[in-house]
């Protein structure tokens, strides 16, 4: 194997040359170099298999060096070179198109050694070994959407006996498409495998899967039983190279190390599940699937969703809204205790219990679940209920425990007053208060502003007024002191689910 050295320091290319004895190992180094230029020069008079690469030189650095190689489809390993302070660095190097890289100040025989290895010449030709790994990677998303194990072949039936798998997903995914928007289709993709593959070296039979651009799966063949030690110590290490290479976190799902028939379907079930947990605990970014009794947890969720639809109900009809959120506060921890009921159990028993807890039209009910079905974590599902209360029949009320007589005041007059134009001006002077005294009181008393307060009474009736169908939308909207149509269906939609023509179909 030829290798060549490129920094401007002496001391460290006397260093990388005295650390092995290169001919025992099957190497050569064939040229060394002081500076970028010269790197390239002698690169075109001989080039070798293995370039070791420093970042920051005079002239041209390590950067521009690998861009020239690359932009002339040179294909020789590039192993960069670098300071621990180097790290925005490394990172432009390896999407330019090093292969990996070696801190300075922790040279050893050993880890230049493993580079080497990893980066022997192979014998099989780029293009068909590019061809073989896109069919492993359809071959894998086919199984992962049909969960047929029969989509694998005999191949990896042979080298994946025993078999570990990993799902992970990138929540911020929006902001990460716009940082790479001018990039080639399926870049970052390309580019988080690329990381990915480089920490898990150490399992040689490896597949990647990336379904709906954010979702990736990697299937491990693993030469021994993994603990949960390990497994945690391989994800942080995946979750840490990512975070700081290409500045990506991941949630991350692993499942445990499975032998024998149906290997491929419960490795890939338990990741999926593992991963599904990030939804009971938004703080936590890695998961291992434990084993667990579902039916026995569905049986004890099942008694705590009746016990909370009961007491929701009776707030509901003591119009108690400061005791009505305080259980939405008290029964969101008790849920996110039942994290083995998996996400899919829990969605659906919070759509039948807003049915349950509230009295509201099925338009509204059905706005409700699909805002279930969207929510990303426990809290988010258990502030629908909050939502519900609101649109439940249009009954708003001040906290029980206050007897504030001001605030009562305010809400008496806007609910005699909710036709007219109704300002804060006009408010504070009926309650000769200031403005700024009267907002700041209302917030602290309700927990809500109070112009938020009384689009809620004129949405409440109108959603009364809409179960009269000789009444037009636009005629309601006025009825309610709405003087733009437009306007009223924007604050109905925002407060109902709905629009209001929807809300009247489903009150048919």
């Amino acid at each position: 194997m030829k290798i060549a050295i490129v920094d401007d320091e002496i001391l460290v290319r006397v260093g990388i040359r005295s650390i092995i004895e290169w001919e025992k190992h099957d190497c050569c180094i064939i040229w060394e170099a002081g500076s970028g230029a010269e790197a390239l020069e002698k690169y075109e008079a001989e080039r070798p298999d293995l370039l070791l690469l420093d970042l920051t030189m005079p002239g041209i650095g390590g950067i521009e060096v690998i861009q020239r190689l690359r932009g002339k489809k040179e294909r020789a390993a590039i192993v960069v070179i670098s300071c621990h302070e180097e790290f925005a660095l490394v990172r432009e190097a390896l999407k330019s198109g090093a292969s990996d890289y070696l801190l300075k100040h922790s040279l050893e025989e050993g880890t230049l050694l493993s580079i080497i290895e990893e980066n022997r010449p192979k014998q099989e030709n780029t293009e068909q070994t590019a061809e073989v790994l896109h069919k492993d990677r359809r071959r894998l998303e086919r199984f992962i959407k049909t969960r047929d194990e029969k989509m694998l072949n005999e191949d990896e039936e042979r080298k994946f006996d025993r078999v570990l798998f990993l799902a992970f997903a990138v929540p911020d995914y929006d902001r990460i498409r716009e940082r790479y928007e001018n990039k080639r289709e399926n870049y970052f993709q390309d580019l988080v495998e690329e990381v990915a593959g480089r920490i898990l070296m150490r399992f040689p039979n490896r597949r990647f899967a990336c379904i709906q651009e954010n979702h990736f799966y990697v299937m491990l063949s693993c030469q021994k039983e993994y603990g949960e030690f390990e497994l945690l110590e391989l994800g942080r290490k995946l979750q840490l190279s990512l975070k700081k290479f290409i500045n990506v976190s991941v949630i991350l799902g692993m499942s445990g190390t499975l032998k024998g028939e149906g290997r491929f379907r419960d490795g890939l079930r338990q990741a999926e599940e593992a991963l599904s947990r990030h939804f009971f605990e938004e703080k936590k970014e890695l998961f291992l699937w434990k084993p667990y009794d579902a039916a026995a947890m569905q049986r004890q969720f099942i008694a705590l969703a009746e016990r909370f639809c009961a007491a929701c109900k009776e707030a509901v009809t003591a119009g108690e809204t400061q005791t009505f959120y305080g259980l939405l506060e008290n029964y969101e921890k008790e849920m996110s205790a039942c994290q083995e009921v998996g996400t899919e159990y829990f969605k659906r028993m919070i759509q039948l219990m807003l049915g349950d807890i509230f009295t509201l039209s099925l338009a509204e009910i059905q706005w409700l679940a699909g805002e279930v079905q969207q929510a990303g974590s426990v809290h988010a599902a258990m502030e629908i209920f909050r939502k519900g209360y609101e649109q439940n029949l249009g009954q708003f009320f001040v906290p029980a425990e206050s007897d504030n007589y001001l605030v009562r005041q305010a809400i008496g007059y806007m609910m005699d007053h909710y036709q007219e134009q109704i300002t804060l001006k006009s408010l504070a002077e009926y309650l000769y208060v200031s403005e700024g005294y009267i907002s700041r009181l209302f917030k602290a008393e309700t927990q809500t502003n109070i112009f938020k307060y009384l689009n809620q009474i004129r949405i409440g009736k109108a959603k009364k007024l809409l179960q009269d169908h000789t009444l037009k939308p636009y005629q309601v909207s006025e009825l309610i002191g709405f003087n733009n149509r437009v306007y009223f269906d924007n604050v109905f939609k925002s407060i109902v689910g709905v629009t209001p023509s929807e809300y009247r179909k489903g009150l048919k």
